[in-house]
């Protein structure tokens, strides 16, 4: 009964400064492009190689030679029994470049590791997962299951896509929601916030979420990422445990501009 008394509190306090902690929300419809191939495309080419200081330590190479910039795709990783000859395992991973899209003006990253998507003509690195550790890289093999471009198209196996589109509605969600958090934080006549208070938004976040554990890491991630952008932004060194209201006021400029450009990039399969 206490707790829930302390809860209600504590919901009030953030009614009264207009703030509201909502649920993830599910995958929301939004205008589908054009329907999904059940193959992956042949303009990506994919190969996997030793890693540079432990040869068990897998790294994938994927070359994008399609019209438009590759910004995720899911992937699988199998060996082969040798005395069979037939595939004895095998371990998917997904590689997506949605959270670093509108990063690539302020990131100089180099070009085997780019932000915000592979473009045409570009080869990137990433690191893969080792299913058979005891067997020589070169026996293993790397196929594509799915591919999502740029340019809203998307090709490969539905189901894996579609879990690649939830979790990017999720990251959009809760960039949208750490917007309608910012532009409440600062009450009227102050000119900053603790960031105490906004640390106890984003756990009390989490905790409505703890039954969701996919939703909750994506809240944990994105929050912490805010809240650390906050810490060290120009405007706060001076005032440790503050968030000035010029700082609020361009994380949300940068916010805002930033969930615009992710809606391009979430959309439904058909």
């Amino acid at each position: 009964m206490r707790r829930r008394r302390t809860r209600l509190l504590f919901m009030s306090c953030l009614a009264g400064l207009g703030l509201w902690i909502a649920p993830a929300a599910s995958m929301r419809g939004q205008a589908p492009d054009e329907p999904a191939s059940s193959h992956a495309p042949a303009c990506l080419s994919e190969t996997v190689v030793p890693g540079a200081q432990d040869v068990r330590a897998l790294q994938m190479e994927i070359t994008n030679s399609c019209p438009s910039a590759l910004t995720g795709f899911v992937f699988r990783i199998s060996c082969k029994n040798p005395a069979s000859g037939t595939e004895s395992r095998y371990q998917d991973a997904t590689e997506d470049f949605f959270p670093s899209i509108g990063y690539e003006a302020l990131i100089p990253w180099p070009p085997a590791a780019p932000v915000g998507g592979v473009l045409p003509g570009k080869t990137a690195t990433r690191p893969a997962p080792n299913p058979c550790p005891a067997q020589s890289p070169s026996a293993l093999a790397v196929s594509l299951v799915g591919a999502v471009f740029a340019d809203r198209s998307a090709a490969g196996d539905r189901t894996a896509l579609n879990k690649l589109m939830e979790i990017r509605q999720l990251r959009l969600e809760e960039r949208r929601y750490w917007v309608r958090t910012l532009e409440h934080s600062v009450p009227p006549g102050r000119e900053s916030v603790s960031l105490d208070f906004l640390n106890a938004i984003h756990q009390r976040r989490l905790q409505l979420l703890d039954q969701d554990g996919t939703a909750w890491l994506v809240a944990k991630s994105e929050g912490e990422e805010i809240l650390r952008w906050l810490r060290h932004a120009p405007e706060n060194r001076g005032n440790p445990g503050k968030a000035a209201r010029i700082s609020i006021d361009r994380a949300l400029g940068y916010l805002r501009g930033n969930v615009a450009e992710k809606e391009k990039h979430v959309f439904l399969l058909r």
